[in-house]
């Protein structure tokens, strides 16, 4: 188990499902490949962007694979038009932009941008 990361120490996790994977009061599972604190952190800070911008009932899970360093953020099921002309979808990508170093959403790869990440700050 993360030692940073569970249910303990951490008030927005609320169970832990397996090795690396919980539960989260954002009704968003996350985990990580190998239970990494960066990439749970990254993951947990991006469901917290997501509740303030009431955005969470789009995501149904986030994996973060540690091999790839690459956090798959899987939507709920859209169709291709809604997916490329949503602005949900924009926005879930530019909160990703803010709080994961590389994302794919849909097989599109993203990275955080540090001119955001670093000059924005959403109060959470």
């Amino acid at each position: 188990m993360s030692e940073l990361f569970n249910e303990i120490k951490t008030p927005e996790i609320t169970n832990k499902l397996s090795a690396g994977e919980f539960e989260t009061i954002f009704n968003i599972n996350i985990w990580s490949r190998y239970d990494e604190d960066r990439e749970l952190g990254e993951m947990l800070w991006f469901c917290k962007y997501l509740n303030k911008a009431g955005l969470t009932s789009y995501i149904d899970e986030l994996f973060y694979d540690s091999k790839a360093d690459l956090c798959v953020i899987k939507l709920i099921e859209l169709d291709q038009e809604e997916i490329q002309t949503s602005y949900e979808v924009e926005a879930i990508r530019v909160m990703a932009q803010l709080t994961i170093a590389q994302f794919d959403i849909n097989g599109i790869i993203g990275h955080r941008n540090p001119y955001l990440s670093n000059t924005l700050k959403v109060v959470i």
